[in-house]
């Protein structure tokens, strides 16, 4: 997992994917409209409207294939982080979303806040529960930019 701030990526041109798409979210504003995005050929951004709340139904995903970078564009949310050797995996790997899904049977997740200029990256070991409030749910849009592994 990455825990940083936009202003700092130029940290990551090392990392030409993973700086690609931190250019598109340094990029993007509001009023960016709600679409899937193509940054590159392993790079894409989905922007939606999303609702945050005090708890996810789905608790934690993880992906195979792909590498997530999220970053609200308005508002902030919480996301739990805990790798996945430490979740229960509750359903099976579905290939066309690249989404596996997992309980947390009490292992330590890290608490991260993004939105307000921070974004997190999280790799498939990341299992991670997105789309929880930090006060109160709220409405706000976010990108999530898909990095192909």
């Amino acid at each position: 997992m990455i825990y940083d701030k936009i202003e700092n990526l130029e940290r990551y041109k090392g990392f030409p994917d993973i700086y690609a798409g931190l250019q598109f979210l340094k990029s993007a504003t509001f009023e960016t409209e709600t679409a899937r995005y193509t940054i590159n050929d392993n790079v894409v951004a989905n922007v939606s409207e999303v609702q945050t709340a005090e708890t996810n139904p789905l608790d934690f995903e993880a992906h195979r294939d792909h590498i997530d970078i999220h970053f609200p564009l308005n508002g902030t949310e919480r996301i739990l982080v805990c790798p996945i050797e430490n979740l229960k995996q509750y359903s099976e790997y579905n290939a066309e979303t690249d989404a596996v899904f997992y309980k947390n049977p009490g292992a330590r997740a890290v608490e991260i806040t993004v939105g307000n200029g921070y974004f997190a990256v999280l790799f498939p070991n990341d299992g991670h529960e997105p789309l929880l409030c930090v006060d109160k749910p709220e409405k706000m849009k976010k990108i999530v930019v898909k990095l192909k592994v």
